[in-house]
């Protein structure tokens, strides 16, 4: 039989809360950026950050300070 503590279904609707909150500024950021700044299709970056919970998020914040640094640079 299986207990449910409540600290951790505390905890568990706190990381479903700021999962939703860095996914929904990813998808923002996603259909606000062009098509051509993204690395990688649109699509695969939505699905990638809705079904993963935070490595892609970072992943894709990470190309875009790698891609603003690189312009710089120039």
């Amino acid at each position: 039989m299986v207990t449910h503590h409540p600290k951790r279904r505390g905890r568990l609707v706190a990381f479903l809360a700021l999962h939703l909150v860095a996914v929904a500024l990813t998808w923002r950021d996603i259909n606000r950026r062009p098509a051509e700044r993204v690395r990688g299709g649109k699509w695969m970056w939505r699905v990638a950050t809705g079904l993963n919970t935070g490595g892609a998020t970072a992943a894709y914040l990470l190309m875009l300070i790698g891609r603003r640094r690189r312009k710089r640079a120039k």
